[in-house]
């Protein structure tokens, strides 16, 4: 009995492509940077929030399932995401965040 089958799976590297719901034509990984690792953010009120008002840094860009870029704060710029001890917020979406100047 043979336990091993091939697998003909072919991945896209999807951070490439073009954004359909970006109306100048950018790709994913350009519609993310839309707020830059580094920048300080505000948090704006949200129902159910406790954050409203904080203020924190960009650490990560992510995007849910639905390709909606979201963003993960935390009070350094410099964090080891690697770090187990690591502490960040994350699931933040373009609308409940403003950039400080």
């Amino acid at each position: 009995m043979k336990w091993r089958k091939r697998c003909n799976v072919k991945f896209a590297i999807i951070h490439s492509e073009i954004d359909a719901a970006d109306p100048q034509g950018r790709t994913i990984r350009k519609v993310n940077l839309a707020k830059p690792l580094g920048a300080l953010v505000e948090i704006l009120p949200y129902e159910d929030s406790d954050h409203d008002g904080v203020r924190l840094f960009v650490v990560s860009h992510g995007r849910d399932c639905d390709g909606t870029p979201l963003y993960s704060l935390s009070w350094s710029r410099g964090v080891d995401l690697s770090s187990i001890y690591t502490h960040v917020l994350c699931g933040f979406s373009d609308d409940n965040l403003k950039v400080v100047q």
